[in-house]
């Protein structure tokens, strides 16, 4: 998601310093052929969408159409939303585009288990936008960890061991559910936890990990 958001702003930056008008969609349209096309970086569009309109969305693609759906979510809910989800650092960065050009390639061969996987991808973002509006805590943590087993049979080099042992100390820990955060083989995970989150944050912390700050952003690219 990373380069997403520095697609977005980069593209609202240039907009603004050539004096030029850009809707939201226009920027995460172009953000997209910034680094799909001319960059020839493998990846989705939906991190440049997100970056670009912010907030909690719903998001259909039908190629080349975006649909943007925005979910009306109670305040109280998203407070307790951040407060109980605890973001992992692993401590090891990577380059994504090299793991989504191999999921690429497979779909591509007509791997049966990719193409399953993606299917259970898009299925269980359906379910997870409709369940975001019931405050279901539990049934949000189960449809995490449901994504990130699809996720997992994409790539076998999707979850590193140390993501590995994460997952087990969160688990541990007492955390609903958990996913990478991104296109997995490295980086960042998360995890949403019960009432009180903090032994995972201790679990994440004897384990290494660092502890990222979470806050939703309800806006999305501004101009400075």
């Amino acid at each position: 998601g990373s380069s997403g958001a520095m697609d977005v702003a980069l593209v609202s930056a240039l907009c603004q310093a050539r004096g030029e008008s850009a809707s939201t969609r226009e920027i995460a349209e172009r953000a997209c052929h910034l680094e799909g096309v001319e960059a020839g970086i493998p990846g989705g569009r939906q991190d440049q969408f997100a970056a670009a309109f912010g907030g909690f969305l719903r998001l259909a693609f039908r190629d080349p159409a975006v649909e943007v759906e925005r979910l009306a979510l109670d305040s109280s809910f998203l407070d307790e939303l951040q407060r109980r989800t605890v973001l992992c650092y692993t401590g090891a960065s990577r380059f994504s585009g090299s793991t989504i050009g191999r999921v690429m390639q497979a779909y591509e061969r007509g791997d049966a288990e990719v193409a399953a996987a993606l299917f259970g991808l898009r299925e269980v973002a359906e379910r997870m936008a409709a369940a975001f509006p019931t405050g279901d805590m539990a049934r949000i943590g189960r449809l995490l960890s449901e994504n990130w087993r699809h996720q997992q049979a994409l790539d076998p080099g999707m979850c590193t061991p140390a993501m590995a042992r994460l997952e087990r100390a969160m688990a541990g820990a007492g955390a609903l559910g958990g996913k990478a955060a991104g296109s997995g083989a490295g980086g960042s995970m998360f995890f949403l936890g019960p009432e009180d989150p903090r032994a995972m944050v201790e679990a994440a912390r004897s384990l290494g990990m660092q502890i990222l700050p979470v806050r939703w952003a309800a806006q999305g690219v501004l101009e400075c």
